[in-house]
Order: C-alpha cells, then sequence, then structure tokens
C-alpha cells in the first residue's frame, strides 16, 4: 500500500540490453481508485524525459500511450498522442534517445497520426 507521487520512476534493469522504467502517472484513493489530471500526465512526462536525457544511454524507450488505459484520465487516445509528441519537440534539446509510442491493436483506429 506505499504510495509514490505522479512521475515518480523506478529502474528495473533486466540485463545489459534491457532496463524497464515504470512510471508513475496515477495518484490512487484509499479504495485503490486512479483519478488523475493533466498536471499527472505533463509531470510524470516531463520526469520521463529528464530521466531518460540521464540514464537511457541513447537505448531507444518504448512507451505506451500514457493515460489511455485505466489511469481515468479524461483525454482521447489522439490527445495523448499529439500531446506526447509535442512535450519531446519542446525539449528536444533533452533527447539523448528515440522515444517509440505503441499503440496497442485495439487502439490503432482511434489515433490517426496523418496530421502530427
Amino acid at each position: 500500500l506505499k504510495r509514490y507521487e505522479a512521475g515518480t520512476i523506478a529502474e528495473l534493469e533486466i540485463d545489459d540490453q534491457v532496463s524497464y522504467y515504470l512510471l508513475g502517472l496515477s495518484p490512487f484513493d484509499e479504495n485503490l481508485n486512479s483519478d488523475t489530471d493533466n498536471s499527472d500526465l505533463v509531470n510524470s512526462v516531463q520526469g520521463l524525459i529528464e530521466f531518460c536525457y540521464q540514464r537511457a544511454q541513447a537505448y531507444p524507450v518504448v512507451l505506451p500511450l500514457l493515460g489511455a488505459g485505466m489511469a481515468n484520465l479524461n483525454l482521447e487516445e489522439s490527445e495523448i498522442l499529439r500531446y506526447l509528441v509535442s512535450a519531446f519537440e519542446l525539449n528536444k534539446n533533452r533527447l539523448r534517445c528515440d522515444f517509440h509510442i505503441v499503440v496497442w491493436d485495439k487502439q490503432k483506429d482511434l489515433v490517426p497520426i496523418d496530421n502530427l
């Protein structure tokens, strides 16, 4: 039941080639229901960018559409993708690695990439 603030990152090093970064996005209430707002997404993504700037060592980072699942973030998948792309553009001087955004198969029709 230990809680961490949104934006907290834990690193799990699997081997010399693979590490997982677990990003805390959603605060939970006393019933363990997530309650995410836009500022949680903004702070978490910025924290991820800074973390990867220091720790990713130029390895590519693969991430899902953060907040598109059970985070209860009231944004459409396409809005989340646009935000992620704009956050990376605004922080391009802090990017030392490639970011690959994964769109799950069930969401692919909800996320047009034509106008990015």
